[in-house]
């Protein structure tokens, strides 16, 4: 079910990001978090899934690659460029591991009992590997539609970007319902990161300094 709705969500952004080709800037979208997407998603995760998965995910990644193709060469839109190393790169980094590490916190004996049972190069090992597999799931899709598309609709059809930024993180907020039975994480952490991501994408006019917050928060949880 997992690997179907992967699959299905990642096509729909691709869909989108072809759709809106020609204005990609009011969604969020710059050159290297369109790269970002392709990569992400197709490339770094073709051999994660078995073999029925892998081949849709391969026909994506075709699909996806002649879509990016035309739409960087043949169709030439206005795409924004974004300097990877700038500084909304180095916040959304920051933030990311900030907040997880703090959360982390809360229960401390958890990381020592971690550290003393794994090297720092195993570890480091583990959790720049979940970096790159948390990019290419839940920071790519939920970037993608969240801070992107839908705020690009909503900003297309004449709504303030206040309240699109209250919008967004509400609807970010009820797409988690899934942790209803964890009230800490369903009332505080998640409308939390549904400001942050905001704010991110809001501030820099990019996804992809949230992309790379979301992943590293998410790599995080995932090694600690």
């Amino acid at each position: 079910m997992y690997v179907g709705l992967f699959i299905c969500l990642c096509a729909t952004v691709f869909l989108l990001i072809w759709v809106n080709r020609h204005n990609l800037g009011s969604f969020h979208f710059d050159r290297i978090s369109i790269f970002a997407v392709l990569v992400f998603s197709t490339i770094l995760r073709i051999r994660v899934f078995d073999s029925l998965s892998t081949f849709f995910l391969e026909f994506l990644f075709f699909c996806a690659a002649i879509l990016f193709v035309y739409i960087f060469v043949k169709a030439k839109p206005i795409i924004p460029e974004y300097k990877i190393l700038n500084k909304w790169s180095f916040i959304g980094i920051g933030a990311g591991l900030a907040c997880a590490v703090l959360i982390k916190l809360l229960r401390p004996t958890q990381i020592f009992d971690l550290i003393n049972q794994t090297s720092l190069l195993v570890y480091l090992s583990t959790f720049f590997q979940q970096v790159v597999y948390q990019f290419g799931t839940a920071a790519i899709l939920e970037e993608s539609i969240f801070r992107g598309f839908l705020w690009g609709f909503f900003k297309d059809i004449g709504w303030n970007e206040k309240l699109i930024f209250v919008v967004q993180a509400c609807l970010y907020m009820l797409s988690h319902l899934f942790y209803w039975d964890k009230p800490i994480a369903f009332w505080f952490f998640v409308p939390v990161w549904g400001v942050i991501y905001g704010l991110l994408a809001w501030k820099s006019r990019s996804v992809f300094p949230s992309m790379l917050a979301h992943a590293f928060y998410n790599a995080v949880i995932a090694v600690l």
